[in-house]
């Protein structure tokens, strides 16, 4: 968990990560091999695939039935079908010899729909440029998103590093173990080389599954909610903990198991030191 942000936040090398900023906000991706044989825990939840193009049709087999959908739909839903390397285009000769594309490269430009059939393979197979008039979207590589958050100068600014710092917010991040293109997440205080420092949330990496949670990490929003506030909202503070004062938490948050939606993903809540739990805090 602690390296793979780390490595991509000294390197921003585009063989290891790409970023993208607005202002000064900005989103870091792991660049990964696409996975040969991909189990469904292993599909990319949160990022993008790039897609190399050819005239004809590569091999594999066909994923359902045709449907008819924009270039970045396609690239978008290929990503979501466990091992689906890429897709054919049919009746049409275009684009041929482009390379590295993604979704991104699609905006603005025109929104036309085509028949696409999906193909699964557990190897990439390029096209067989015999076959005519189909082009083929060839998967070449995955990026996942690990970090979202406010930037400065290159780095993450997700920590007061002197007492009057006021210009850092608190920021998300994905932690992929291993080959895995999922993980659980953390939401609070990170240090410029994005380790856990200060105060944050670890959440469980089903929470992927909720919609709600996904949309607020992708934008780099709080998820909180009525049914779920964020832990900043709960009925507990550091002076509960000296004196063991529990009882509003124990009754609003622990009786009648209201905990399964009040803390619906949460893992633990509290002060973290180098990356680990560490002071006062809820693990769940």
């Amino acid at each position: 968990e602690k390296g793979k942000i780390s490595e991509a936040l000294v390197s921003m090398s585009p063989r290891k990560t790409v970023t993208r900023t607005d202002l000064n906000f900005g989103k870091v991706f792991l660049k990964e091999k696409v996975m040969q044989n991909e189990e469904p825990n292993d599909l990319i939840q949160s990022g993008f695939a790039k897609f190399g193009v050819y005239a004809g049709e590569m091999a594999g087999a066909d994923y359902k039935e045709a449907e008819v959908l924009t270039i970045p739909e396609a690239m978008k839903k290929c990503c979501a079908i466990q091992n689906c390397k890429g897709f054919v285009v049919e009746n049409q000769d275009i684009w041929d010899g482009a390379r590295n594309l993604s979704h991104m490269d699609f905006v603005g430009k025109s929104a036309d729909r085509y028949t696409i059939r999906f193909k699964t393979d557990t190897e990439i197979i390029m096209a067989d440029t015999k076959v005519r008039n189909k082009t083929s979207f060839c998967r070449t590589s995955d990026y996942s998103l690990i970090l979202n958050g406010k930037f400065k100068d290159d780095t993450i600014s997700a920590y007061p590093v002197h007492a009057s710092h006021e210009a850092w917010k608190p920021a998300w991040s994905h932690f992929l173990v291993g080959n895995k293109r999922q993980g659980r997440f953390y939401h609070g205080q990170l240090t410029q080389d994005g380790q856990r420092q200060g105060i944050g949330t670890l959440y469980e990496a089903d929470a992927r599954n909720d919609e709600k949670f996904l949309d607020a990490f992708e934008s780099g929003a709080t998820w909180t909610s009525e049914q779920s506030p964020h832990p900043e909202n709960w009925p507990v503070e550091a002076e509960s903990f000296k004196d063991s004062n529990f009882e509003p938490f124990i009754k609003e948050y622990l009786l009648e198991q209201k905990f399964l939606t009040k803390m619906r993903f949460v893992s633990y809540h509290g002060m973290w030191q180098d990356n680990m739990p560490h002071g006062y805090g809820i693990q769940h």
